[in-house]
């Protein structure tokens, strides 16, 4: 945490000076996004402590409800999310469901094309999975183990990111994990990326859960605050 600190006390004295970052950019624009990118380490440490400990409070959870939430609270357009018929509750606990796919979330909005999309389908195993899919350019070749290795902070052709540390796609496979699951990723044949979690299904019956969605939609995505 001391990088994006040490950046921050930096920008402020640029902002009292009057002085602009490069290509003339405003500091207090610079400490924003510094905040931003701290906060969102804080939410992975808090995520990690709790796997850690175990601390994992599994609840059955609306697909429809979970990626809904995380389309906007990533201010994705309307349409970008579909759950496939059949689709059975999730058996996960939501905040770092949460954490986990607001970080494939926010790695495609970076690194993928325009057009990101959240599709929740039942596998044949009867696990669900719940897929980021976007229009980007992909994976370099062998890239796709490799994105999820812990500090890894290469883009999706293998050059390394100034910004961040590290830890957002390698949490997201400890999350899955943790579940009983996985993660992983691979290119679609129509071009772009698709990063996909396998979650365990709760053990009800699978059923359309669109009118359940009201009621679930308070677990998708519950604050930062609850991981503590």
């Amino acid at each position: 945490m001391r990088t994006p600190l040490a950046r921050i006390r930096l920008l402020t004295e640029f902002a009292r000076d009057g002085v602009s970052v490069g290509e003339g950019r405003d500091p207090l624009d610079e400490i924003e996004s510094e905040v931003v990118e701290m906060d969102s380490l804080v939410g992975e440490l808090l995520a990690s402590a709790r796997l850690e400990f175990s601390a994992l409070q599994r609840r059955p959870l609306s697909p429809r409800a979970v990626i809904e939430r995380a389309a906007e609270r990533a201010s994705l357009p309307a349409g970008c999310t579909r759950v496939e018929p059949g689709t059975p509750m999730l058996d996960a606990d939501p905040t770092l469901i949460a954490r986990a796919i607001g970080a494939l979330l926010d790695n495609a909005r970076k690194y993928g094309g325009p057009r990101v999309c959240i599709v929740a389908r039942a596998e044949r195993d009867g696990r669900v999975a719940v897929c980021i899919e976007d229009d980007g350019e992909g994976f370099a070749p062998g890239y796709e183990e490799r994105v999820f290795e812990p500090f890894n902070r290469g883009n999706r052709e293998g050059k390394v990111e100034a910004r961040g540390v590290g830890l957002g796609l390698a949490l997201v496979r400890r999350i899955a994990e943790a579940h009983g699951g996985k993660a992983y990723a691979e290119n679609r044949p129509e071009g772009g990326a698709c990063v996909t979690l396998i979650l365990p299904a709760a053990s009800i019956s699978a059923l359309d859960v669109s009118d359940r969605s009201k009621d679930s939609a308070s677990l998708a995505a519950p604050s930062v605050a609850a991981a503590e």
